[in-house]
């Protein structure tokens, strides 16, 4: 399938796609735009977007937050924003 007709279906520009294919996920709105078009690529091609999603989640965020960055996230009174940042980054 061509990348205009995926755009097509999905209703994802070509951009984007070309974006998340190039794996230039910084160039896109942001992590949930990222992780949403990934699954609706996925369904579209009939691929596990689960096993994809798990892999670029990896190559965004690929180490945990360290305990030093945690202490400087709960100093700046977001200890709720670190906590799910540092999950999310495990997962």
């Amino acid at each position: 399938m061509t990348v205009a007709k995926l755009s097509a279906k999905t209703a994802i520009s070509t951009r984007f796609i070309e974006y998340i294919e190039a794996g230039e996920f910084s160039k896109l709105p942001g992590r949930s735009h990222v992780l949403g078009f990934t699954r609706s690529i996925c369904r579209e091609l009939a691929l596990d977007a689960e096993e994809i999603v798990q892999a670029i989640k990896s190559a965004m965020y690929p180490d945990p937050m360290t305990e030093f960055e945690l202490t400087i996230a709960q100093q700046l009174r977001r200890p709720l924003i670190a906590k799910i940042v540092n999950a999310l980054k495990r997962q």
